[in-house]
């Protein structure tokens, strides 16, 4: 009888450690899938005609997402949306959203651009050091205003409503460089900047019409040219490797933030 006891004590122990364990298990997948909206998986592939050249372009998700440190907005714009949504704590606002003063320094390509700026360890290091701070605006060197040619390989559409857009160099260029570009969205009415970024941002919109890329990197196909125009500035929220797909990265935190000219070649 003791034996019997002991025995129907083992198996309700057993069962009581499985129903833990299986709800330990549950609630994990549920932590895990409300971590990953459905809102940022990757649409289906489409077939885009360029309004510009008339060629096709199947614009593809790549499956890969831009993983910021700094917290994302909570909820993804709507389509029409073309406002700002910053995060709780925005990093280095000011710069982001503002032009830089001074004329346009025109490049023929990537690579004239890239070897025109100071490299990464003289941005890290920086005196006066580069902060997240949201009123940080920007260093002597990021005060210039570019205009380069190139080609669009990816696009991602963020949570605070900017397009991160990899350009990059030649396509027949087995060595060419790549770097990110942000189409921003807009600062409040009544900001000063608001209409040259708003002049961009429609540009960008009215070009790709209804295929305009959503959430994660989507790559464009043939890569699409392009002459980009606007302001220089260092990302130090984040390492040279981490924006792009895994086969586009720049591998430097210079960008053109914010985007304030696009024009779609024919070429």
């Amino acid at each position: 009888m003791r034996r019997l006891a002991i025995l129907f004590a083992l198996i309700a122990i057993a069962f009581v450690a499985f129903i833990d364990s299986s709800s330990g298990q549950i609630l994990r997948r549920l932590r895990f899938r409300q971590s990953a909206p459905a809102e940022i998986l990757p649409a289906p592939s489409a077939v885009f005609v360029s309004p510009v050249t008339g060629r096709e372009h199947t614009i593809r998700p790549t499956g890969e997402f831009f993983e910021s440190r700094e917290a994302a907005a909570p909820l993804r714009a709507a389509a029409d949306d073309d406002e700002f949504h910053p995060s709780s704590k925005p990093q280095r606002l000011v710069a982001k959203l503002s032009v830089a003063p001074g004329p346009v320094e025109v490049f023929a390509n990537i690579d004239d651009l890239r070897k025109s700026l100071p490299a990464e360890a003289v941005m890290m290091k920086h005196n006066p050091r580069i902060t997240k701070a949201t009123d940080f605006d920007r260093v002597e060197e990021e005060k210039r205003n570019v205009c380069v040619t190139a080609f669009i390989y990816s696009i991602s559409r963020e949570g605070d409503n900017d397009f991160h857009v990899i350009i990059g160099g030649d396509p027949d260029d087995p060595d060419r460089l790549y770097m990110n570009v942000e189409v921003s969205g807009l600062p409040p009415v009544g900001n000063p900047f608001r209409p040259q970024l708003q002049t961009a941002r429609e540009q960008f919109k009215k070009f790709f019409g209804a295929h305009l890329p959503g959430r994660g990197f989507h790559d464009v196909g043939e890569p699409i040219a392009v002459q980009i125009t606007g302001s220089l500035f260092y990302d130090i929220s984040h390492k040279p490797d981490v924006p792009g797909p895994k086969d586009r990265k720049p591998h430097t935190s210079w960008e053109i933030h914010p985007v304030t000219d696009i024009q779609f070649l024919k070429k």
